[in-house]
Formats: structure tokens, sequence, C-alpha cells
């Protein structure tokens, strides 16, 4: 048979990669908007209580690098480069997302202390903006290494 008549053996790619939601949509634009909303579910989720159970039913949001590796790892054993370097720019875009928050230690903290800057005329006091950072940056490690350790009991069952 030629798999015309008779049933075929394999796995249709463009059936399963349009279900993934750093490939979900076709046009960038479209695939923009539904990267920014996706991270706005993660945030809401992180800040509203309600928003955080039904994430955490719908099996979470937020993965630290083992869990982002993991899911690379998978991504390279069942598909194509089209949806390995479309998980990268979702990635790319999520952290690029994250980085804006205005947090001290991110540059979207730089940005408020420059926004204080113009609306007042005045710097703040290089002590205040160090203690800010040096705090926000040990908060930041801390997460980091939650989320780590909740990734690799997650992925191995621990």
């Amino acid at each position: 048979m030629d798999g015309r008549d008779g049933y075929q053996i394999g796995i249709v790619m463009g059936a399963v990669s349009g279900t993934m939601p750093w490939s979900r949509y076709r046009t960038p634009g479209a695939q923009l908007k539904g990267d920014v909303s996706g991270i706005a579910r993660i945030l809401q989720a992180l800040f509203i209580p309600q928003q955080k159970s039904e994430s955490a039913r719908a099996g979470g949001g937020l993965g630290g690098p083992v869990g982002i590796l993991a899911m690379l790892w998978q991504i390279i054993m069942v598909f194509g480069i089209v949806e390995i370097l479309a998980f990268l720019r979702f990635l790319s875009v999520n952290l690029a997302i994250l980085n804006l928050l205005p947090l001290p230690v991110l540059d979207g903290g730089h940005i408020v202390f420059a926004l204080w800057r113009g609306v007042f005329g005045r710097e703040i006091h290089p002590k205040i903006v160090n203690a800010l950072v040096l705090v926000f940056a040990f908060l930041l490690i801390g997460v980091f290494l939650l989320i780590t350790g909740r990734d690799i009991m997650r992925i191995f069952g621990l």
C-alpha cells in the first residue's frame, strides 16, 4: 500500500505542535500577543490567591533552570528544529517581560529609578539604591533556589 488506501504509522507533527503555547499562532504579531497574555496569567497567579490555586491545579506555570532544561530536552527529543526555536523564542519573550518588573535588581527597577530622577530632578541616594538592589538580589536568588528545588523534586519524584 502506498498510504493513500490504508493506514499509516507515524506522527503528524503539525497537528501536535499547534497545541503548544509557544507555537499556537502562525503570525508573529498574534504569537507575541499570546506570549504577553500568557505571562500576564502567570503574574496574576503569583499575586492573586484564586488565580494561584487555579494555576496550580492546571499544572503550574513557573519553572526554574532545571525545569526549563527538562522541557527543552523533551522538545529536542520529540519535535524538530522549528519547535525548538519556537520554545526558545517563547522563553526569551517571557524573560524579557519578567525583566521589566519594577524590582530594583532588574531593568524595570532601573527604569523606575530613572523615572524618579526625571520627575523629581534628583537622584535617589546611592546607598539607598545599593541597599534595595542587594535586598532584592537576595530575594530573587532565594526564589530561584526555591523554584529549582521544586523542579528537582517534581522531575525526580522526590
